[in-house]
C-alpha cells in the first residue's frame, strides 16, 4: 500500500521522534528504574505463585501484563529507530545515525 507524501512525512517524523528518545541523557536512568520495577514485580509474582493456599491467577496475570508493558516501553524506541531506517531504505534514502536525532 503506497503512502501519500503527507503520511510518509508524518510516519518519518513520529519514528524519528521516538528513536530520538534513547539519545536523551536521562533515558538510561528511566530504563534502570523500569528494570528495578520489573525485578520487584517478578519477586512479587514468584511469591504469589508459591503461596501455599494456591496462586491468585488475577494477580499473576496483572503482574505479567505490567511487566510486559514495561519491557515494551524499554524496547519501543529501538524498534521505532529500526523501523524508520528500514522505511527510509525502502524509499531509497540513506541516513546517517546522527541525523535521526
Amino acid at each position: 500500500m503506497a503512502l501519500s507524501r503527507e503520511a510518509r512525512e508524518e510516519l518519518t517524523r513520529r519514528q524519528a521522534a521516538l528513536s530520538g528518545i534513547t539519545k536523551n541523557p536521562l533515558w538510561a536512568d528511566q530504563v534502570a528504574e523500569w528494570e528495578r520495577k520489573i525485578a520487584r514485580m517478578e519477586k512479587s509474582l514468584f511469591a504469589i505463585a508459591r503461596n501455599q493456599d494456591g496462586a491468585a491467577q488475577r494477580k499473576i496475570d496483572y503482574l505479567r501484563g505490567s511487566i510486559d508493558i514495561l519491557r515494551w516501553q524499554i524496547n519501543m524506541p529501538n524498534h521505532a529507530e529500526a523501523s524508520l531506517l528500514k522505511f527510509l531504505a525502502a524509499q531509497g534514502i540513506q541516513v546517517e545515525e546522527e541525523a535521526l536525532v
